[in-house]
């Protein structure tokens, strides 16, 4: 019995931890969403009880996705602290490169006292931080995508693909 009580508080106690962290919206996708501005506007939803939010912009590396994993191996191209707002927009000197793929998260300043799934930073603020949500920056239309893949099959096939063993045997 008593190990059943233990088992019931710890798992309230993961369900509450998880309950205030933060959820990114847009960019989203079910994998990598694809954007078509270096500027786009990042949106999350409100967590009860914050006191402010602030967006951290990563170039996706070969490690978790993770804030904890991913701000340990690397600095952020974009670190704002955007007050209480519920989007963000870069602008300027904060845009991103056409062609990059990035994984922002957002943090919630938790009011005094919340401790929950917390990371420290070095300004001794505490955070809940979302999952990543990654994304890619690309300025081609649609239309535009499937010409220039279609122009590098076409390379491919009248080049590289001529010295391949697979040519002889299609040849043959």
């Amino acid at each position: 019995m008593r190990g059943v009580i233990l088992i019931l508080v710890v798992l309230v106690l993961v369900v509450h931890a998880w309950a205030g962290a933060p959820e990114g919206v847009s960019p989203s996708g079910q994998d990598v969403a694809v954007v078509g501005t270096v500027c786009p506007t990042f949106s999350w939803a409100e967590v009860e009880e914050a006191e402010g939010y602030i967006i951290e912009v990563y170039e996706v590396t070969d490690g978790g996705l993770t804030h904890e994993e991913v701000a340990s191996t690397s600095e952020p191209v974009i670190s704002k602290d955007v007050g209480t707002a519920l989007s963000w927009t870069p602008s300027g000197s904060e845009c991103l490169s056409d062609g990059g793929r990035y994984v922002w998260y957002v943090g919630a300043r938790k009011a005094e006292g919340e401790t929950q799934n917390v990371e420290r930073r070095t300004s001794s603020v505490e955070r809940i931080w979302s999952e990543g949500k990654v994304f890619e920056v690309s300025l081609l239309s649609e239309t535009e995508e499937v010409e220039a893949t279609k122009e590098l099959v076409r390379n491919y096939l009248q080049t590289e693909w001529l010295d391949t063993e697979s040519f002889e045997v299609v040849k043959e």
